[in-house]
This record gives structure tokens, C-alpha cells and sequence, in this order.
């Protein structure tokens, strides 16, 4: 999946702030973020868009897989035949 970018401008106090605490309790801001924005996407994107793209992913997916075996498979036949 190709990622996006986000930018987003927030209050520069509470962001040091947020940064600060969450380091100290172990938390990963980014990955919050992440979790959050996956919230909004549910919340506002149509159930029948999300299943279509959960599906066109899952096609690229396979499709990636199944030209890297191939790829592994001919590189493999031919350094077979020099040795």
C-alpha cells in the first residue's frame, strides 16, 4: 500500500507537551496517529469504498507476490543451468 502524507499544524506548546508525556509514558505518538486517522477513515469512508479498496490492496498484494516467485524462480533456473 502507498502511503500518503498528512500534514497537520497544532498548537506548538501542547504538541512539545503531548511529545514529552507520551515519551515518558511509553508511548508511540506516530502510531497513535495512525490509529486515529484508521478511526476517521471508518467513521466517514462508506463500508462498500472500504471493501473495494481492501480488495484492489489485496489484489496488489498478491500481485507483488506472485512476480516476486517468479522473479526468485527464473533467477533460480538460470543460476542452475551455470553451475
Amino acid at each position: 500500500m502507498k502511503k500518503g502524507k498528512l500534514l497537520v499544524y497544532y498548537d506548538a506548546e501542547k504538541l512539545n507537551a503531548i511529545e514529552n508525556y507520551a515519551e515518558k509514558k511509553g508511548v508511540d505518538l506516530l502510531a497513535e496517529l495512525d490509529e486515529t486517522i484508521g478511526r476517521v477513515y471508518e467513521k466517514c469512508v462508506p463500508s462498500q469504498v472500504r471493501e473495494f479498496l481492501g480488495i484492489r490492496q489485496q489484489q496488489e498484494t498478491e500481485a507483488k507476490t506472485k512476480a516476486a516467485e517468479k522473479k526468485t524462480e527464473t533467477s533460480d533456473s538460470i543460476g542452475g543451468e551455470w553451475q
